[in-house]
Protein backbone atom coordinates (compact mmCIF):
# COMPACT_ATOMS: atom_id res chain seq x y z
CA UNK A 1 0.00 0.00 0.00
CA UNK A 2 1.42 3.60 -1.18
CA UNK A 3 2.49 5.70 2.22
CA UNK A 4 0.34 8.04 0.28
CA UNK A 5 -2.25 7.01 1.98
CA UNK A 6 -1.19 7.60 5.31
CA UNK A 7 -3.26 10.18 7.35
CA UNK A 8 -2.47 12.06 10.01
CA UNK A 9 -4.06 12.18 13.36
CA UNK A 10 -5.62 15.94 12.80
CA UNK A 11 -6.09 14.67 9.20
CA UNK A 12 -8.30 11.79 10.96
CA UNK A 13 -10.21 13.49 12.81
CA UNK A 14 -10.83 16.03 10.37
CA UNK A 15 -12.48 13.25 8.31
CA UNK A 16 -14.46 12.04 11.26
CA UNK A 17 -15.84 15.62 11.47
CA UNK A 18 -16.69 16.90 8.39
CA UNK A 19 -16.80 14.22 5.81
CA UNK A 20 -18.53 10.93 8.13
CA UNK A 21 -20.28 12.94 10.29
CA UNK A 22 -19.00 11.52 13.28
CA UNK A 23 -18.05 13.87 16.55
CA UNK A 24 -14.66 13.86 17.61
CA UNK A 25 -14.80 16.81 20.46
CA UNK A 26 -12.84 17.52 23.63
CA UNK A 27 -9.23 16.41 25.02
CA UNK A 28 -10.73 12.54 25.92
CA UNK A 29 -12.22 11.59 22.85
CA UNK A 30 -9.30 12.53 20.79
CA UNK A 31 -7.09 11.35 23.79
CA UNK A 32 -9.06 7.94 23.18
CA UNK A 33 -8.37 7.83 19.45
CA UNK A 34 -5.19 7.97 19.72
CA UNK A 35 -4.59 5.08 22.34
CA UNK A 36 -6.60 2.60 20.50
CA UNK A 37 -5.82 3.76 16.58
CA UNK A 38 -8.44 4.81 14.21
CA UNK A 39 -8.57 1.12 12.28
CA UNK A 40 -9.06 -0.19 15.80
CA UNK A 41 -11.95 2.02 16.58
CA UNK A 42 -13.55 3.52 13.88
CA UNK A 43 -12.90 0.66 11.12
CA UNK A 44 -13.52 -2.13 13.85
CA UNK A 45 -16.99 -1.24 14.67
CA UNK A 46 -18.62 1.23 11.98
CA UNK A 47 -21.21 -1.10 10.27
CA UNK A 48 -23.02 -0.74 13.28
CA UNK A 49 -23.51 2.53 13.23
CA UNK A 50 -24.22 2.69 9.55
CA UNK A 51 -27.63 2.11 7.02
CA UNK A 52 -27.11 1.15 3.79
CA UNK A 53 -27.90 3.37 0.99
CA UNK A 54 -27.28 1.97 -2.65
CA UNK A 55 -24.18 0.67 -1.63
CA UNK A 56 -22.91 3.53 -0.20
CA UNK A 57 -22.04 3.98 3.66
CA UNK A 58 -24.13 6.86 5.21
CA UNK A 59 -23.73 6.88 9.12
CA UNK A 60 -26.78 7.08 11.60
CA UNK A 61 -27.62 11.05 12.44
CA UNK A 62 -25.79 12.51 15.74
CA UNK A 63 -23.23 9.32 15.71
CA UNK A 64 -20.46 10.30 17.97
CA UNK A 65 -17.15 8.77 18.64
CA UNK A 66 -18.28 8.25 22.36
CA UNK A 67 -20.20 5.53 20.77
CA UNK A 68 -17.38 3.90 19.28
CA UNK A 69 -15.84 3.88 22.64
CA UNK A 70 -18.82 2.44 24.11
CA UNK A 71 -19.00 -0.33 22.04
CA UNK A 72 -15.50 -0.97 22.35
CA UNK A 73 -15.41 -0.86 25.89
CA UNK A 74 -18.76 -3.48 25.53
CA UNK A 75 -16.78 -5.45 23.70
CA UNK A 76 -12.86 -5.71 26.19
CA UNK A 77 -15.45 -6.15 29.38
CA UNK A 78 -16.98 -8.85 27.46
CA UNK A 79 -13.70 -10.52 26.36
CA UNK A 80 -12.82 -10.26 30.49
CA UNK A 81 -15.80 -11.86 31.49
CA UNK A 82 -16.22 -14.96 29.54
CA UNK A 83 -12.41 -15.50 29.57
CA UNK A 84 -12.65 -16.12 32.94
CA UNK A 85 -15.27 -18.62 32.84
CA UNK A 86 -13.13 -20.40 29.84
CA UNK A 87 -10.28 -20.36 31.83
CA UNK A 88 -12.16 -22.39 34.41
CA UNK A 89 -13.69 -24.42 31.67
CA UNK A 90 -10.13 -25.35 30.20
CA UNK A 91 -8.76 -26.07 33.88
CA UNK A 92 -11.73 -28.41 34.94
CA UNK A 93 -11.67 -30.68 31.95
CA UNK A 94 -8.13 -31.23 31.95
CA UNK A 95 -8.55 -32.25 35.60
CA UNK A 96 -11.05 -34.62 34.80
CA UNK A 97 -9.95 -36.43 31.79
CA UNK A 98 -6.68 -36.45 33.41
CA UNK A 99 -8.60 -38.37 36.01
CA UNK A 100 -10.19 -40.82 33.79
CA UNK A 101 -6.88 -41.34 31.50
CA UNK A 102 -4.41 -42.01 34.63
CA UNK A 103 -6.66 -44.26 36.05
CA UNK A 104 -6.97 -46.54 33.06
CA UNK A 105 -3.74 -46.19 31.98
CA UNK A 106 -2.82 -47.60 35.90
CA UNK A 107 -5.32 -50.20 35.16
CA UNK A 108 -3.84 -51.31 32.25
CA UNK A 109 0.06 -50.83 33.40
CA UNK A 110 0.84 -48.19 30.82
CA UNK A 111 1.85 -44.53 30.63
CA UNK A 112 0.51 -42.08 28.22
CA UNK A 113 3.84 -42.28 26.33
CA UNK A 114 2.90 -45.27 25.04
CA UNK A 115 2.16 -44.51 21.01
CA UNK A 116 -0.38 -46.78 20.72
CA UNK A 117 -2.89 -45.38 23.08
CA UNK A 118 -2.94 -42.77 20.37
CA UNK A 119 -4.84 -42.58 17.24
CA UNK A 120 -7.18 -40.12 15.04
CA UNK A 121 -9.78 -41.52 12.67
CA UNK A 122 -7.36 -44.34 11.46
CA UNK A 123 -5.32 -42.00 9.77
CA UNK A 124 -2.68 -40.57 11.52
CA UNK A 125 -0.38 -42.70 14.83
CA UNK A 126 0.18 -41.55 18.18
CA UNK A 127 3.42 -40.00 16.89
CA UNK A 128 1.96 -36.58 16.13
CA UNK A 129 -0.22 -36.18 20.08
CA UNK A 130 3.25 -37.38 21.55
CA UNK A 131 4.99 -34.71 19.31
CA UNK A 132 2.54 -32.04 20.51
CA UNK A 133 2.67 -33.11 24.34
CA UNK A 134 6.59 -33.44 24.61
CA UNK A 135 6.69 -29.98 22.80
CA UNK A 136 4.24 -28.11 25.13
CA UNK A 137 6.18 -29.50 28.76
CA UNK A 138 9.52 -28.31 26.93
CA UNK A 139 8.09 -25.15 26.98
CA UNK A 140 7.02 -24.88 30.08
CA UNK A 141 9.18 -24.18 33.15
CA UNK A 142 7.24 -24.49 36.05
CA UNK A 143 8.59 -25.73 39.54
CA UNK A 144 6.00 -28.86 39.62
CA UNK A 145 7.15 -30.28 36.08
CA UNK A 146 10.78 -30.40 37.44
CA UNK A 147 9.96 -31.47 40.58
CA UNK A 148 8.18 -35.17 39.54
CA UNK A 149 10.53 -35.58 36.58
CA UNK A 150 13.68 -35.22 39.10
CA UNK A 151 12.12 -36.95 41.79
CA UNK A 152 9.96 -39.37 40.00
CA UNK A 153 11.16 -39.40 36.68
CA UNK A 154 7.54 -39.90 35.44
CA UNK A 155 4.97 -37.33 34.42
CA UNK A 156 1.46 -38.14 35.66
CA UNK A 157 -1.09 -37.61 32.98
CA UNK A 158 -2.91 -34.82 35.84
CA UNK A 159 0.65 -33.04 35.42
CA UNK A 160 1.17 -33.69 31.90
CA UNK A 161 -1.96 -32.03 30.66
CA UNK A 162 -1.34 -28.81 32.67
CA UNK A 163 1.50 -28.72 30.46
CA UNK A 164 -0.82 -28.69 27.48
CA UNK A 165 -2.40 -25.75 25.53
CA UNK A 166 -6.29 -25.92 25.81
CA UNK A 167 -6.05 -26.73 21.92
CA UNK A 168 -3.37 -29.63 22.24
CA UNK A 169 -5.65 -30.58 25.29
CA UNK A 170 -8.78 -31.08 22.77
CA UNK A 171 -6.19 -32.74 20.22
CA UNK A 172 -5.36 -35.14 23.07
CA UNK A 173 -9.06 -35.71 23.89
CA UNK A 174 -9.92 -36.54 20.23
CA UNK A 175 -6.64 -38.90 19.70
CA UNK A 176 -7.24 -41.00 22.35
CA UNK A 177 -10.18 -43.63 23.30
CA UNK A 178 -13.70 -42.74 23.06
CA UNK A 179 -14.83 -44.18 25.96
CA UNK A 180 -13.05 -41.36 27.89
CA UNK A 181 -15.35 -38.87 25.82
CA UNK A 182 -18.74 -40.68 26.68
CA UNK A 183 -17.50 -40.37 30.60
CA UNK A 184 -17.16 -36.50 29.95
CA UNK A 185 -20.53 -36.37 27.81
CA UNK A 186 -22.67 -38.42 30.86
CA UNK A 187 -20.81 -36.17 33.51
CA UNK A 188 -22.39 -33.19 31.87
CA UNK A 189 -24.99 -34.77 30.50
CA UNK A 190 -24.32 -33.98 26.69
CA UNK A 191 -26.16 -36.31 24.72
CA UNK A 192 -24.52 -39.02 22.22
CA UNK A 193 -25.65 -42.51 20.53
CA UNK A 194 -22.85 -44.97 20.51
CA UNK A 195 -23.77 -46.34 17.18
CA UNK A 196 -23.26 -42.86 15.15
CA UNK A 197 -20.34 -42.23 18.08
CA UNK A 198 -22.14 -38.71 17.72
CA UNK A 199 -20.28 -38.33 21.54
CA UNK A 200 -17.79 -36.45 19.35
CA UNK A 201 -19.80 -33.54 19.69
CA UNK A 202 -18.04 -32.88 22.77
CA UNK A 203 -14.73 -32.16 20.95
CA UNK A 204 -16.47 -29.57 18.57
CA UNK A 205 -18.67 -27.31 21.24
CA UNK A 206 -14.69 -27.70 23.28
CA UNK A 207 -12.89 -26.81 19.66
CA UNK A 208 -15.32 -23.67 19.24
CA UNK A 209 -14.67 -22.23 23.13
CA UNK A 210 -11.16 -22.36 22.41
CA UNK A 211 -11.02 -20.69 18.99
CA UNK A 212 -13.08 -18.17 21.12
CA UNK A 213 -10.29 -18.32 23.94
CA UNK A 214 -7.44 -17.70 21.40
CA UNK A 215 -9.56 -14.48 19.99
CA UNK A 216 -9.95 -12.81 23.63
CA UNK A 217 -6.12 -14.04 24.50
CA UNK A 218 -5.32 -11.76 21.16
CA UNK A 219 -7.47 -8.90 21.72
CA UNK A 220 -9.51 -9.18 18.58
CA UNK A 221 -13.42 -8.39 18.50
CA UNK A 222 -15.87 -10.91 19.94
CA UNK A 223 -19.12 -9.68 19.39
CA UNK A 224 -18.81 -10.77 15.53
CA UNK A 225 -17.09 -14.14 16.18
CA UNK A 226 -18.30 -16.83 13.96
CA UNK A 227 -17.18 -20.62 13.98
CA UNK A 228 -18.60 -23.38 12.27
CA UNK A 229 -20.91 -23.32 9.13
CA UNK A 230 -24.28 -25.19 8.46
CA UNK A 231 -24.16 -28.87 9.06
CA UNK A 232 -21.24 -28.29 11.39
CA UNK A 233 -22.61 -27.09 14.02
CA UNK A 234 -23.44 -28.63 17.14
CA UNK A 235 -27.20 -27.93 18.98
CA UNK A 236 -27.58 -29.06 22.29
CA UNK A 237 -31.25 -29.45 24.11
CA UNK A 238 -30.87 -25.75 25.25
CA UNK A 239 -30.57 -24.56 21.52
CA UNK A 240 -33.78 -26.32 21.17
CA UNK A 241 -35.35 -25.10 23.96
CA UNK A 242 -34.91 -21.53 23.57
CA UNK A 243 -35.09 -21.79 19.88
CA UNK A 244 -31.35 -20.95 18.96
CA UNK A 245 -31.66 -24.62 16.40
CA UNK A 246 -31.99 -22.82 13.15
CA UNK A 247 -28.73 -24.01 10.97
CA UNK A 248 -26.81 -21.51 10.78
CA UNK A 249 -22.97 -20.24 11.18
CA UNK A 250 -21.96 -20.52 14.66
CA UNK A 251 -22.09 -16.99 16.72
CA UNK A 252 -21.10 -16.05 20.50
CA UNK A 253 -24.57 -17.03 21.47
CA UNK A 254 -23.28 -20.93 20.66
CA UNK A 255 -20.55 -20.40 22.56
CA UNK A 256 -22.25 -19.15 25.58
CA UNK A 257 -24.68 -22.18 25.05
CA UNK A 258 -22.17 -24.35 24.80
CA UNK A 259 -20.64 -23.34 28.00
CA UNK A 260 -24.02 -23.95 29.98
CA UNK A 261 -23.39 -27.54 29.77
CA UNK A 262 -19.93 -27.39 31.07
CA UNK A 263 -20.76 -24.57 34.03
CA UNK A 264 -23.14 -25.22 37.02
CA UNK A 265 -26.04 -23.77 36.94
CA UNK A 266 -25.79 -20.97 40.01
CA UNK A 267 -22.47 -20.34 38.08
CA UNK A 268 -23.70 -19.97 34.89
CA UNK A 269 -26.50 -17.43 36.42
CA UNK A 270 -23.91 -15.55 36.81
CA UNK A 271 -22.00 -15.45 33.66
CA UNK A 272 -24.97 -14.30 32.35
CA UNK A 273 -25.95 -11.41 34.55
CA UNK A 274 -22.98 -9.97 34.12
CA UNK A 275 -23.19 -9.75 30.59
CA UNK A 276 -26.71 -8.65 30.89
CA UNK A 277 -24.96 -6.30 33.10
CA UNK A 278 -22.99 -5.01 30.00
CA UNK A 279 -25.44 -5.29 27.49
CA UNK A 280 -27.46 -2.59 29.56
CA UNK A 281 -25.22 0.06 29.79
CA UNK A 282 -24.19 -0.13 26.12
CA UNK A 283 -27.76 0.11 25.15
CA UNK A 284 -27.73 3.37 26.93
CA UNK A 285 -24.94 4.95 25.48
CA UNK A 286 -25.40 4.07 21.80
CA UNK A 287 -27.78 4.59 18.47
CA UNK A 288 -30.56 1.86 19.36
CA UNK A 289 -30.24 0.65 15.61
CA UNK A 290 -26.81 -0.39 16.39
CA UNK A 291 -27.34 -1.61 19.70
CA UNK A 292 -29.80 -3.90 17.68
CA UNK A 293 -27.15 -5.04 15.10
CA UNK A 294 -24.52 -5.80 17.79
CA UNK A 295 -27.11 -7.95 19.67
CA UNK A 296 -27.88 -9.75 16.24
CA UNK A 297 -24.33 -10.34 15.61
CA UNK A 298 -24.15 -12.27 18.97
CA UNK A 299 -26.94 -14.44 17.64
CA UNK A 300 -28.78 -12.90 20.53
CA UNK A 301 -32.57 -13.47 20.27
CA UNK A 302 -34.01 -10.27 18.59
CA UNK A 303 -37.33 -11.22 18.71
CA UNK A 304 -37.54 -10.31 22.54
CA UNK A 305 -35.94 -7.42 24.28
CA UNK A 306 -32.55 -8.55 25.44
CA UNK A 307 -33.13 -8.61 29.20
CA UNK A 308 -35.93 -11.26 28.42
CA UNK A 309 -33.46 -13.17 26.08
CA UNK A 310 -30.58 -12.94 28.15
CA UNK A 311 -33.17 -14.59 31.17
CA UNK A 312 -34.69 -17.04 29.29
CA UNK A 313 -30.90 -18.29 28.68
CA UNK A 314 -30.53 -18.77 32.99
CA UNK A 315 -33.50 -21.66 32.72
CA UNK A 316 -33.40 -24.64 33.14
CA UNK A 317 -30.74 -24.94 35.64
CA UNK A 318 -27.84 -27.22 34.33
CA UNK A 319 -27.24 -29.82 37.17
CA UNK A 320 -23.39 -31.40 37.29
CA UNK A 321 -22.95 -34.26 39.54
CA UNK A 322 -19.55 -34.37 40.27
CA UNK A 323 -19.94 -36.15 43.45
CA UNK A 324 -20.26 -39.29 41.48
CA UNK A 325 -16.64 -39.13 40.25
CA UNK A 326 -15.84 -39.58 43.89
Amino acid sequence: MSAKNFLKLTDQIDKLNDEKKILVKGKVSREYLVRNGYFNLINGYKDYFCRSNSGTRVYYDNIKIDQFKSVMNFDRNLRKIIFKYVTQIEEEIGAIFGYFFEMDMVARDKNWGDMSLYCYKNRKTGREMLSRIYGDISKRSNEYLYHYENKHSYLPSWIMIKALTFGNLIKLISYTDDKYKMKICDLYKIDYKKQKQTYRRIVSMLSLINALRNKIAHSERIIDFKGHKDNNRVITKYHKTLTYDNIQQESLIDAILYMKMLIPGKEYVHLINEIGHELNNLKENIHNNAFLKICNNIGLDTSKNHKKALNDMKVPSHIINYVELI
